[in-house]
């Protein structure tokens, strides 16, 4: 078999499977097990010395044996770098260093004790130096849940080429500015944890973090220094949980236009997208733009609603607001182009008003930051 390339999909009704695997494993490339006990083919994992990517779903029932078992392959393999797995914790007390795994997905979709998800993360921090990219979700987010991550104790970060990080748990507070201290290549972070991420932990990121172009704090609701933003010159994404629009105030919005120009829009909204909003709606739902963003109330037509309905899994109404930086970046060039041919003067006045479009009038009518 002289295959340049082979992917196995290996699934419940797969018959006489682990027969399968003890034939083509030194040649598979990518695995994906799905529906099949860790037990049965996890002692064979050792023997895929071709793997490159392994993706695992719905693997129980448990075996702390198969386990061991599967990271200690993982470890020895010298040619996989992408590992994908459900409800796979990393065993207490194994000191393997995973000196291959460059993108590392773990999903906790069933219950597992308490201190296995934040246990694995701290190991991954400590023993994974080659990561870049790493996404971790547990499936509950319950108290019992934010005990146990907020009482993580992260002191070695080793992994400091990472780049795409996603921590969709709870997390102590400063875990956040460790991170960036310590992982200045990172250009996308999205984190969920709505308290334990503050002011400092956006300082560290503008300072230490400066190829940050994604960045989704969809929950963080004691942030207020949204300046700090201005920092990140590659930012293309940025949203937002809506207690923090209180804070984008007109001089915010005209120094993103200059200091990030690849930023086209700021996405706010509650993120609900629970069913249960179609009976009683939310606060975000039933507040006014002007209530919500300290700039609505002088440049309007930025701030664009997106509605909806019909859809299968969202709830109708309301679901976020967009900022139209690019349209807001449009329109001051305009004005600026329009002054230095004009004057400033002539530009404000009612004849110019009638020649350019509706929104730059708005603009032009609260503007007091741009000079002639």
């Amino acid at each position: 078999m002289k295959l340049q390339k082979l992917e196995f999909n290996i699934g419940r009704s797969t018959a006489r499977s682990v027969d399968i695997l003890s034939i083509i494993e030194r040649k598979v490339d990518k695995l994906n097990i799905n529906s099949v006990p860790i037990a049965d083919w996890a002692p064979r994992l050792q023997y895929f010395q071709r793997l490159k990517a392994l993706d695992v779903a719905r693997i129980q029932p448990r075996n702390l044996q198969a386990e061991t078992m599967f990271w200690t392959a993982v470890h020895q393999l010298p040619n996989l770098t992408r590992v994908e797995a459900d409800t796979v914790p990393i065993p207490r007390g194994l000191n393997l260093r995973f000196q291959n795994i460059t993108n590392l997905d773990l999903y906790f979709f069933t219950d597992i004790e308490y201190g296995e998800w934040s246990r694995s993360l701290v190991t991954i921090f400590k023993q994974m130096p080659g990561l870049e990219k790493l996404m971790i979700c547990p499936a509950r987010s319950d108290e019992e849940t934010r005990v146990e991550g907020r009482a993580m104790q992260v002191t070695t970060i080793a992994c400091e080429n990472l780049k795409d990080l996603s921590l969709c748990c709870p997390i102590p507070r400063g875990l956040v500015s460790t991170i960036a201290r310590h992982c200045p290549r990172l250009t996308k972070c999205y984190f969920t944890e709505d308290e334990t991420i503050d002011d400092e932990d956006l300082l560290q990121l503008s300072l230490s973090c400066p190829n940050l172009h994604d960045v989704r704090l969809r929950y963080a609701r004691t942030i207020t220094h949204l300046e700090y933003f201005a920092a990140f010159q590659q930012l293309e994404v940025l949203e937002l949980f809506y207690h923090t629009s209180k804070f984008i105030d007109k001089p915010l919005l005209l120094k993103l236009v200059d200091s990030c120009p690849k930023l086209k829009r700021i996405t706010v909204s509650d993120w609900d997208r629970s069913q249960i909003r179609r009976l009683w709606g939310t606060e975000f739902e039933d507040a006014e733009p002007k209530d919500l963003f300290a700039a609505a109330a002088e440049l309007p037509s930025y701030f664009v609603p997106k509605i909806s309905k019909g859809e299968m899994w969202t709830p109708d109404g309301l679901i976020e607001y967009a900022i139209r930086i690019d349209w807001l970046r449009e329109d001051i060039s305009q004005f600026r182009q329009l002054t230095m041919r004009f004057g400033g003067r002539l530009v404000r006045g009612a004849f110019w008003r009638v020649l350019i479009s509706s929104r730059l009038s708005i603009f032009l009518a609260s503007n007091s930051e741009i000079s002639d």
